[in-house]
Parts: C-alpha cells; structure tokens; sequence
C-alpha cells in the first residue's frame, strides 16, 4: 500500500513531467500542412501541401454519416497523404535538453506519464503518446574553464575550478 509520502511525490512527479511536456510541446516539429502548429514548423513542398489540402476538399464535400471516419475512402487517402508527409518530414526522434538533474527523489514513471500527457494535450505531436517511448537520461558533464577562449578566461578571473553540471535529456519516439 503505497504511503501518504509516496502518493505526493507521485502527484509532483507527474505534475513535474506536465511542466517539462509542455516546455517539449512548444518545440515539436509541425508540418506546414498541419492545421495546428508549433514554434519549430518544417516546410513541405508547395505540390505536396496542395495535394492534401485538396485530398482535404474532397473528403469534406463527400463525406457522410453513412461513410463516417475509418469507412470513408477519401478520408483514408487524406490520412495516407498525410501519413507519407510525416514519415518524409518528421523527424524519427525528437531530443530535447534541460540544463539540470531531476530531482532526487522524482518517481520518473509518474513524470514519464505527464510529459506523454502534455505530448496528447497539445493536439499537434507526431510522436507516440506511450510512456515506453519516451527515455529520460541524466548526463553529468565536466567543464575545465582552462578550455575556455583566452578573452573569456580574462573576463572570468584567473583562479577558476574545473566544476560539475547535470543536463537532462528527454528522447521522444516517433509514432509507428
């Protein structure tokens, strides 16, 4: 039975892993042809995106309560399309970078599920919205100031430590 302790570090984990989804979401790669988009659109070809607009048309003049969603033939050409487009443009991962570690103690299957959460909330991810397709890596990185630029040492004093950083890495699958 999971403790009252257990139960509030799961609500802030997830609550954690909506913040940083919606950080995520904002820079999602998008389709120009998509109807909704996010900060990072990728362009597609003016014949390819006047290809599905049109595909679009015709399913909307034709479609019908008798041929509604997954039956409608024009409707499974426009998915098609736009399926093709993804597969051309999208790229298979998406990788975002957060300066930082998690936070000790973070039940990281509770933030996985808030970050997917935001991924299905935001309405324009071609990424998969399945917790098992999203992987959270800690890196710590080392940074020698003796490595720095001469005009930055000068600007920074002479007496600098090597010192330690965390970065978190947040990889993203795209959806099969």
């Amino acid at each position: 039975m999971a403790t009252k302790k257990d139960k509030i570090i799961d609500g802030l984990s997830y609550s954690y892993g909506l913040e940083i989804g919606r950080d995520i979401a904002d820079h999602l790669p998008t389709l120009s042809c998509d109807d909704l988009k996010s900060r990072n659109v990728i362009q597609v070809t003016y014949g390819e995106a006047q290809e599905l607009y049109r595909l679009n048309d015709v399913w909307y003049d034709n479609h019908s309560k008798i041929n509604e969603g997954e039956n409608d033939p024009n409707w499974i050409l426009l998915q098609a399309e736009h399926r093709k487009l993804e597969v051309k443009y999208i790229p298979q991962t998406h990788t975002w970078f957060r300066m930082g570690a998690l936070p000790e103690g973070l039940n990281i299957d509770q933030f996985k599920e808030g970050i997917v959460t935001s991924m299905w909330n935001c309405d324009y991810s071609h990424y998969s919205c399945d917790v098992k397709d999203v992987e959270v890596n800690v890196k710590e990185n080392i940074c020698n100031p003796k490595d720095y630029p001469s005009r930055l040492k000068r600007l920074l004093g002479k007496d600098m430590e090597p010192y330690t950083y965390y970065t978190t890495e947040i990889i993203l699958k795209y959806k099969n």
